[in-house]
């Protein structure tokens, strides 16, 4: 379409719009930052499924999906580990804040992950009946949360605890602190002195010293848990819950948060490689299971099946060919018999 305006006139320029068509664009294989509905392959830096990058990013051996902490997922049903079940800005996670999937006794930092503490009050009156109330500040358990909460005439204190008051002195260990005895070795704001408050929004008092649960190694979680470095070339406290770094052939598998690295995993057919992977369950149709330098191994496959993709991880997983029947994947027979023009003979 030509113009040629009063502007255009005057300045002796003739304007020509042409319509452009603009067709379909390809979001898959573009280069990042991605659009809705895929993520960033960072190996490659181009845009895939979730899918896609699930399969590229699988397990080692290939078996399966992507397991584990920030796997590629557009909803939760892509994240296939359950202890990373939740999809947040296209990663799969542990928990969610909103609300908070994690379960009693623990809660969901910012960072997604959970840790040891408290959501409400019922969680609290059920895991601990002499600190029915939850601070939802600290995300701890405590005794009151206001004076009508205590008995006996007691006063309940800033940090939610039920104790006296006092003028000048208090009994036995107690400290008087602004008109209330307050133990100062367990009071975050009044930690080993009046008016010594612990900083952070979780910080405890442990025996007159402040920590911080969700990183102290000497405090991990609660006052007195002490990260174990049993097998472990280091240890560290993340979230609350001890994270050592194992030697090779050891994994931190007990429930308990102390232990170090406390299961050999090099020759454990129960857990090979890592806590989770049970050689009975990986290896299909075998004999003679075993873990051997933390790989899963087998003796022989059973009667009538075969090793067709030639993949020992997962045992012999095709179904052979009997008599006249067609040949297995990798032209395998059962019973010794020969694959001849893709029929066992």
């Amino acid at each position: 379409m030509r113009l040629t305006g009063a502007i255009g006139s005057a300045l002796g320029i003739t304007v020509i719009l042409v319509a452009c068509g603009v067709g379909d664009i390809d979001l898959a294989n573009r280069p990042c930052p991605c659009g809705e509905g895929f993520v960033c392959d960072p190996s490659r830096n181009v845009c895939v499924t979730p899918a896609e990058l699930a399969q590229d990013s699988g397990s080692p051996d290939g078996a399966g999906p992507c397991l584990g902490d920030n796997c590629a997922c557009a909803t939760d049903p892509d994240c296939k580990d359950p202890a990373f079940s939740k999809c947040v800005d296209r990663k799969c996670v542990e928990c969610t804040t909103g609300p908070d999937s994690c379960t009693a006794g623990r809660y969901c930092l910012p960072s997604h992950e959970c840790a040891p503490g408290c959501k409400g009050n019922e969680e609290c009156a059920a895991l601990s009946p002499t600190a029915p109330f939850c601070n939802l500040g600290r995300h701890q358990c405590v005794e009151c949360g206001a004076d009508g909460d205590c008995t006996g005439g007691k006063k309940c204190s800033p940090a939610g605890a039920c104790v006296v008051g006092c003028t000048t002195t208090c009994a036995g260990t107690a400290t008087c602190c602004n008109g209330l005895c307050l133990d100062t070795k367990s009071d975050p704001l009044n930690c080993n002195a009046c008016g010594t408050a612990c900083g952070g929004a979780s910080a405890l008092c442990c025996a007159g010293t402040c920590a911080d649960p969700l990183t102290s190694t000497a405090n991990c979680g609660k006052c007195g848990t002490v990260c174990g470095t049993a097998n472990a070339t280091a240890t560290a406290c993340t979230a609350g819950s001890c994270k050592p770094t194992c030697t090779t052939g050891f994994s931190h598998c007990s429930s308990s948060n102390t232990t170090g690295c406390e299961t050999n995993t090099s020759n454990n057919k129960e857990r090979c490689g890592s806590c989770s992977k049970d050689c009975e369950d990986v290896l299909k149709h075998v004999t003679g299971e075993a873990c051997v330098a933390s790989v899963c191994t087998y003796t022989a496959c059973n009667s009538g099946y075969a090793n067709c993709n030639n993949n020992p991880a997962d045992g012999c997983e095709c179904s052979c060919g009997g008599l006249a029947q067609i040949c297995c994947p990798g032209n395998v027979c059962s019973l010794g018999r020969t694959c001849v023009s893709g029929t066992c003979q």
